[in-house]
């Protein structure tokens, strides 16, 4: 939700400032003098944009908290899933595909055994 506002808010400071930009443009153009209020107020508006799109270029979900996010979805739907940690990070496996698959070393059970975490042993 934040991430949607801070998008919301950077996109109507571009503007903005884009808008004040042409306005002194066409000022200089006609030979007068820029006025020093709306100078300032481009300057401080592209200052805020630009570090909107610094903070949301730099804020990006770490693929763990989408894994568990959709293993708890699925557990939360009833089929049995098996969380598994290693070295690589976190992945989200049927329950039969981590049965037959490599040992596993088991950490813990949530949501009434309908999902199970796990290490590789």
């Amino acid at each position: 939700m934040r991430q949607r506002v801070m998008l919301g808010t950077t996109l109507a400071a571009g503007i903005l400032a884009c808008a004040l930009l042409v306005h002194l443009l066409a000022a200089l153009a006609s030979g007068a003098a820029p006025d020093l209020p709306l100078f300032s107020a481009f300057i401080l508006l592209s200052g805020f944009c630009l570090a909107g799109m610094r903070k949301l270029k730099g804020h990006e979900i770490p693929p763990q908290r989408t894994a568990v996010r959709l293993a708890l979805r699925l557990a939360g739907m009833g089929q049995r899933t098996v969380l598994v940690e290693s070295e690589a990070g976190v992945r989200v496996m049927r329950f039969e595909e981590a049965a037959r698959g490599p040992r596993l070393k088991l950490v813990g059970a949530r949501a009434g055994g309908a999902l199970i975490l796990a290490r590789r042993a």
